[in-house]
């Protein structure tokens, strides 16, 4: 018995000899942006410090406005399968000239102030200049039955 020959006859794989790897470039990547880093902070450790220094001013500033434009409307707890859920209510104005978002951590302490208990959070998006919006926290699960909610850290920004 014979059998049929394949058209076209089928060639055996060759291989094909490897390239030798490349030699890195990536220390002289890392050389310019050292370089680079150097010149761009006037030679100087001192001078690279007092540029970021004053960015953190800045926005440690910013971030004081965006605290003063928050106001805590009210704090309750909920009792839920024996936890005590805290939500804050809350009120942004926005007094600047451009649309800003926010981001704000409540802090809940023991009625006496002394202990901290947890923290709930509270997000506006895109409020325009010059509104004003009302909003919800986050629930916060908590173990006691009194309680105060009080305003933690508040970053905003424009858009």
């Amino acid at each position: 018995m014979s059998y049929p020959q394949q058209y076209p006859p089928q060639q055996p794989m060759q291989a094909y000899p490897q390239q030798p790897p490349k030699k890195g470039k990536a220390w002289k990547i890392v050389l310019g942006v050292l370089i680079g880093m150097f010149l761009l902070c006037g030679g100087g450790l001192v001078a690279c410090t007092g540029i970021f220094a004053a960015g953190s001013a800045e926005m440690e500033r910013q971030d004081n406005e965006a605290a003063k434009s928050v106001t805590i409307t009210n704090c309750k707890g909920e009792n839920l399968l024996g936890s005590t859920m805290v939500t804050v209510e809350y009120t942004v104005k926005n007094s600047t000239d451009k649309a800003r978002s926010y981001s704000i951590q409540f802090d809940i302490y023991t009625a006496d102030g002394k202990t901290r208990l947890g923290e709930a959070h509270g997000v506006i998006n895109s409020l325009a200049a010059g509104k004003t919006a009302t909003e919800k926290s986050t629930p916060a699960s908590v173990d006691a039955k009194q309680f105060k909610c009080v305003l933690g850290e508040v970053s905003s920004y424009s858009l």
